[in-house]
């Protein structure tokens, strides 16, 4: 347990650094709320008690014009024949998002692309979160005009703005260490199947697979852009001529069709790992139940929302954005759909 001194206004974060949970824990365990055990909510009523934390709803009513309500804003692809498992890296990032907020006396509000213009101009937000904005996404220019404080997860790639309001996890740096580990496990074919999305994540990811490939001449490295709407048949086509032609190793950044690529590598009879290894750009929870296990990158989403709603409470109050906060490490976590190190 770290000692932490008392403060006139202790944090969420201050209690999380204290008990070493999350965020989204601290506020689920105070509000009562989650499924969380007695002991891990008598550890957080412990802490909040040393560290003189308490809820502080009056407060709302002191700041100005502030309302206490944000706005959080989730782009998605443009398809109905998904399930909500296939979005779980967004679920868990707003669930998040929404703990904290609520447990800062805030009041989160979900909007959706399609409502946001009208609500915006109806609704008293404070200040609003956008998860993976498009290229010179109109939502952004939307929220300049009208003067509402926004900060996003993963960055506007055809805007010229900074990035000091922009909360992601360093895409370039987690490809080339999860290439070099299926390098280490034999990777010499490799494809990469990512969207025409436009989103910096998927043009990050190309933009590290292309940069280590040319590092690596020894191996043979193909992408294959899935445009707009996404079609899991299409890409189980992909996959089943990439199988075809000898690719070892896939790199996989549509997650949704994790599905399609596995039964395109059975149809064409080779097996995963022994043949074909597949790694995903996204860990989920789908990915982790499947037999065997999904290898995949673990991009924190919740830690992400959490941070993501830290920073919009630093452009809401004026303050200084935290330099060092904004990126959230990422890792991989090697799974039974990939071998051993050779």
């Amino acid at each position: 347990m770290k000692d932490t001194a008392p403060r006139d206004r202790a944090t969420l974060r201050d209690i999380a650094l204290d008990t070493g949970l999350s965020m989204s824990t601290v506020s689920q365990a105070l509000r009562g709320a989650g499924r969380i055990s007695e002991a891990t909510r008598a550890r957080v009523a412990e802490a909040s008690a040393r560290l003189a934390y308490r809820a502080n709803v009056s407060a709302l009513h002191m700041r100005g014009a502030r309302t206490g309500l944000v706005g959080l804003v989730a782009t998605v692809p443009d398809s109905t024949s998904w399930s909500v498992g296939d979005l779980d890296f967004l679920v868990r990032c707003e669930r998040a998002f929404c703990d904290v907020a609520l447990g800062s006396d805030r009041y989160p509000v979900m909007l959706s692309g399609s409502s946001v213009s009208g609500a915006i101009g109806v609704l008293p937000v404070d200040g609003v979160a956008v998860i993976d904005p498009g290229p010179n996404d109109p939502l952004l220019r939307l929220l300049e005009e009208r003067s509402v404080a926004y900060v996003t997860l993963g960055r506007d790639v055809l805007s010229n703005a900074t990035d000091e309001w922009v909360v992601d996890n360093d895409k370039l740096e987690i490809t080339r260490v999860a290439l070099d580990g299926l390098y280490q496990r034999g990777m010499r074919r490799s494809l990469l199947l990512i969207a025409d999305t436009g989103q910096n994540y998927m043009t990050d990811v190309a933009q590290a697979y292309d940069a280590w490939s040319d590092a690596h001449p020894d191996v043979a490295t193909t992408t294959a852009v899935l445009p707009l709407p996404f079609d899991a048949a299409q890409a189980a086509r992909v996959v089943s001529d990439a199988c075809r032609d000898g690719v070892d190793t896939i790199y996989l950044a549509v997650e949704p069709a994790l599905t399609a690529v596995l039964d395109a590598v059975a149809a064409v009879g080779l097996s995963i790992p022994e043949d074909v290894q597949l790694l995903a750009t996204t860990d989920s929870t789908r990915a982790q139940s499947l037999v065997p296990a999904i290898s995949a990158v673990d991009l924190q989403p919740a830690a992400l929302g959490e941070r993501l709603f830290e920073l919009l409470e630093q452009r809401v109050s004026g303050a200084v954005p935290d330099v060092v906060e904004r990126l959230v490490p990422a890792d991989v976590r090697w799974r039974g759909s990939t071998r051993a190190p050779v």
